[in-house]
């Protein structure tokens, strides 16, 4: 910056030159200065010089340039250690999240391969458990077969009893496999199963009993028949040969009328033991049908026992095989069953119990 000194010329006598006024080195000032006038006969020179201003220094203090830089400089500063920090604090919790996350993984690890294990030993013990369980149905299924076909032969063994030759009867044979089956459902059957099997059993065997009870007196019937029958073969392998000897006596025309007469008296012996074998045997035999007709309508009561309990027995085996079983229906099926057999058998072993 520089500034315009105006100084007066120094007065003289002589005239008034152009020579420009040479400004004092001392004067600084940034203004004007205007002399004093001279008086108006003196002569006045203008003098005009440009001087340049000396630099102004600002104390460090007072620059506010500084300041802001200061300033700016240490907000940059006090910014960066805070991003540093935060950076750090970042870094430390995502190390302890990755931690953390680490162990998590691997408990979850743990815990899964705790729990797979688990899951195998328990599905092992699973299908041994089912594989159990398949077995004993399967054997179940196998024995319950074979005690329905067991039992339907106890029940045609009952039913037959009276037809039976007691002195040839096999007892044994006849109940072996019932009481067999009876004892394998014992084993593998549930507790129900295994009480209606015994109970079943139990009231079979007394059935059995019982009626050999009632069929024993028929025995003699049948003994008597089987007499009379020998009998009256060998009464009628008489007669053949009495009218075989009747026959050559006639052919030959031999004049004996004795021995023709003793023949014909053999003759009319045999014929009459003939005719009284057949009369015993159709007495023993009316006898015997009374005796059978007799046995019949008491096992046909007792049947009806006898199906109650067998409609009891199959109602627990469905159970345990899982089947859809309804008692009520068995039994109101077997009752309806039951009195028709009635009615058909009443009207074959008793016409007239039949037709009422």
């Amino acid at each position: 910056m520089s500034t315009i000194a105006i100084q007066p010329a120094p007065v003289s006598s002589g005239p008034v030159s152009n020579q420009a006024a040479v400004p004092s080195p001392s004067k600084t000032m940034s203004e004007f200065v205007l002399p004093a006038m001279p008086p108006a006969s003196a002569s006045v020179a203008l003098s005009i010089a440009v001087t340049p201003v000396p630099e102004t220094r600002v104390p460090l203090y007072e620059n506010v340039a500084v300041w802001v830089a200061a300033v700016t400089l240490l907000g940059v500063y006090l910014n960066l250690r805070e991003a540093g920090r935060r950076t750090k604090l970042e870094l430390e919790a995502s190390e302890k999240r990755l931690h953390v996350g680490l162990a998590h993984a691997a408990n979850e690890a743990a815990i899964e391969r705790e729990q797979t294990r688990e899951q195998a030993v328990l599905d092992r013990q699973h299908s041994t458990e089912e594989s159990h369980l398949e077995r004993i149905a399967t054997a179940r299924r196998t024995i319950y077969l074979e005690a329905i076909g067991e039992l339907v032969k106890a029940q045609s063994f009952l039913g037959g009893l009276a037809q039976q030759d007691l002195s040839r009867l096999d007892l044994p044979a006849s109940l072996n496999g019932l009481l067999t089956s009876a004892a394998r459902i014992n084993i593998l059957g549930e507790m129900a199963t295994v009480s209606k099997s015994r109970e079943l059993v139990t009231l079979i065997n007394k059935l059995i009993y019982t009626g050999i009870t009632k069929v024993a007196p028929l025995q003699i019937f049948i003994g008597q028949i089987a007499t009379y029958q020998k009998l009256y073969t060998t009464t009628q392998t008489e007669i053949a040969r009495i009218l075989s000897a009747m026959t050559h006596h006639n052919e030959t025309l031999k004049n004996d009328p004795r021995g023709f007469e003793a023949l014909q008296k053999s003759f009319d012996i045999q014929r009459r033991e003939a005719d009284s074998h057949t009369e015993n045997i159709a007495t023993a035999e009316t006898a015997l049908m009374a005796g059978r007709r007799s046995y019949g309508l008491w096992i046909l009561e007792e049947v009806k026992v006898l199906a109650n309990c067998v409609d009891e027995l199959a109602t627990a085996v469905r159970v345990e095989l899982g089947l859809e079983t309804d008692l009520q229906k068995f039994q109101e099926m077997t009752a309806a069953m039951y009195e028709q057999a009635m009615k058909t058998v009443k009207g074959a072993l008793d016409p007239q119990r039949g037709a009422e």
